[in-house]
């Protein structure tokens, strides 16, 4: 197999027209029957990065714009007509940074998705394989995450897809879209609803022991003293494991401990623990 790291060559077309047999599509045709296959094959879509042609679209706006404010300098007035230039090369500067950062933004695939990718376009299109010359035309591949947005990549949530067989920790989207690490059993990119569901009992069980468990060391003996303790070191790990695990903003670290502190030192008050 070649390298993955090396730009298939594919220049020889394996597409044939289903209807004439000849090897000689359309290019309506190619477009048709790549975007079939890739939906089938991948069902995710992947999108070209063009960095080098948004890098350059933005240095010709940048250049046209410091001609107008040069010429507003040299004449020290602007005309309507030189304004209407003006505010339509700023909007399109600002829309091209706006599309060049979401470009950015997108998951960038791995080695396998771009080899495939590049493989299936020269299969595909086998006349664009030598365009460009030394130079690759966009090699790179980007993919608009479609991982399940709602559950924030926490630590629980880390630990579980990393550590659950493969099975369990792959969503069903994601199976089809990185086979390949799915069967080597690497660990997923993303969270599974399974997942997500388990890191939220998890949170849940750990949530009810950190009151009832306290509760019942205060139960027993019941001593001044020893609720004292028992509350102080309660809120101690609450405290920590809100800011170290669960990742709360300082705010919400202080709302919820000072809550939590609240619940036990009800509970003392409530169970009349008598003096040391």
């Amino acid at each position: 197999m070649e390298s993955l790291n090396s730009q298939p060559s594919g220049r020889n077309s394996i597409f044939k027209d289903p209807t004439t047999g000849q090897d000689d599509p359309t290019e309506a045709e190619q477009l048709y029957h790549y975007t079939v296959d890739a939906i089938q094959k991948r069902g995710t879509a992947f999108f070209l990065e063009h960095e080098f042609l948004h890098r350059l679209n933005l240095v010709a706006i940048e250049n046209n714009l410091a001609k107008c404010e040069a010429k507003v300098h040299k004449d020290k007035r602007s005309s309507p007509e030189n304004l209407d230039q003006l505010s339509q090369l700023l909007n399109r500067y600002t829309t091209a940074i706006r599309d060049y950062e979401y470009m950015r933004q997108m998951r960038l695939c791995n080695e396998t998705e771009r080899y495939k990718c590049l493989l299936m376009r020269d299969q595909y299109f086998p006349e664009l394989a030598g365009l460009g010359g030394k130079h690759q035309i966009s090699p790179h591949f980007r993919e608009i995450r479609r991982e399940s947005r709602t559950a924030a990549l926490d630590p629980i949530r880390d630990f579980l897809r990393r550590r659950l067989p493969h099975f369990l920790s792959y969503s069903e989207a994601e199976k089809k879209r990185r086979r390949d690490e799915y069967i080597a059993r690497k660990p997923p990119e993303g969270v599974s609803p399974l997942v997500d569901r388990i890191a939220r009992f998890f949170v849940a069980f750990v949530s009810g022991a950190a009151l009832v468990v306290p509760m019942v060391i205060m139960s027993f003996q019941p001593s001044q003293t020893k609720s004292v303790i028992t509350v102080s070191v309660a809120v101690l790990l609450f405290s920590v494991c809100m800011s170290l695990v669960m990742r709360a903003s300082n705010t919400e670290t202080l709302v919820s401990t000072a809550t939590y502190a609240a619940v036990l030192v009800v509970f003392v008050g409530a169970s009349g623990s008598p003096p040391a």
